[in-house]
C-alpha cells in the first residue's frame, strides 16, 4: 500500500533531509505526486517533515502547491485527472498560442494563465528570501512547470511524464532556469502532441530504464507518477542539486 501513496513510508524530518540529499529525484516525483491529493491530505503529509504549504487553485480546476522549507522551497503543478472532463478538454486543444516569444499548446497555456494571473503564486515566490525554488510536476502539471519558469527563475524544472508544449521556448525572452525532463520507459504521453516543427522537446532528458517489474511494453503504466517514482528511487538523481548552466 504504502508504494501508492505520496513519500511512501519516509517519515520525519530527519528522513527527508537525508531522502533529499541522496536522491532528490524521488523527492520530487513525490511532490508531483502529491499534487493530485486535496490540500488537506497534502498539509497532513508534508507536516510531518516541518514543511509549511500553500494552496492554489482557480475556478477552472487547475491546483498547485508551494511546500516551503528551510532553505529550500517546491513549486507542484497537479497534472491530468483522468476522472476530469475539463482537463481532457485542456489536454485536446493542440492549437498554440504565442507567449514571450515562444509559441504554446493553447490548453497548457489557459492551464497555468488561470493559475498565474491573479499573483498570489508569484507574490509568495517572491517573499521566500533566498531559498532554492524547485517547480516539478507530472503530465500537465510538468508542463505547467516549464511554463511557469517563462515568468520566474527557479532554481531549476525537473518533470515526470511531460508532453510536447510547442516552440521557441529558447527564445531570447527563455530565462535562465535549468530544465531536466524525467521519461520513463515507454511512456506515450512523452510523444504528444506528435513531434513536428510546432511541437519539439526541450530541456535535458534523463531516460528511465526499462525494469521488468509489470507489464514490459505498458505505456499507460509507464506514464504512471507512481512508477516514476518507484523507478527513480533506485536511481542516482544527485546531480539535481548540481548547479549547471541553463539549457
Amino acid at each position: 500500500r504504502d508504494r501508492y501513496e505520496a513519500f511512501g513510508t519516509l517519515s520525519g524530518k530527519k528522513e527527508f533531509d537525508k531522502k533529499w540529499v541522496e536522491n532528490p529525484g524521488w523527492i520530487l516525483a513525490n511532490m508531483s505526486h502529491a499534487a493530485y491529493f486535496d490540500r488537506e491530505t497534502i498539509a497532513n503529509r508534508l507536516e510531518d517533515f516541518g514543511i509549511e504549504v500553500k494552496y492554489y487553485q482557480d475556478e477552472d480546476g487547475g491546483e498547485a502547491f508551494l511546500a516551503i522549507d528551510k532553505g529550500k522551497a517546491f513549486l507542484s503543478f497537479r497534472g491530468t485527472d483522468l476522472s476530469n472532463f475539463d482537463d481532457l478538454l485542456i489536454d485536446a486543444k493542440f492549437f498554440q498560442k504565442k507567449y514571450k516569444g515562444a509559441y504554446i499548446h493553447k490548453g497548457f497555456l489557459e492551464a497555468i494563465e488561470s493559475l498565474w494571473n491573479d499573483g498570489k503564486i508569484e507574490e509568495d515566490l517572491k517573499n521566500l528570501g533566498n531559498r532554492k525554488i524547485y517547480a516539478t510536476g507530472h503530465s500537465l502539471g510538468g508542463a505547467m512547470a516549464v511554463i511557469a519558469s517563462m515568468n520566474f527563475e527557479f532554481e531549476k524544472v525537473v518533470t515526470f511524464g511531460e508532453p510536447r508544449i510547442g516552440t521557441n521556448l529558447c527564445s531570447p525572452l527563455w530565462n535562465q532556469t535549468e530544465h531536466i525532463r524525467f521519461v520513463n520507459g515507454n511512456d506515450l504521453v512523452t510523444n504528444i502532441p506528435p513531434e513536428s516543427p510546432a511541437y519539439i522537446h526541450y530541456g535535458k532528458e534523463f531516460s528511465i530504464p526499462v525494469i521488468d517489474d509489470y507489464e514490459p511494453d505498458d505505456s499507460f503504466l509507464d506514464h504512471s507518477i507512481i512508477n516514476y517514482a518507484d523507478r527513480i528511487n533506485r536511481m542516482n538523481t544527485r546531480f539535481i542539486l548540481d548547479r549547471k548552466e541553463p539549457n
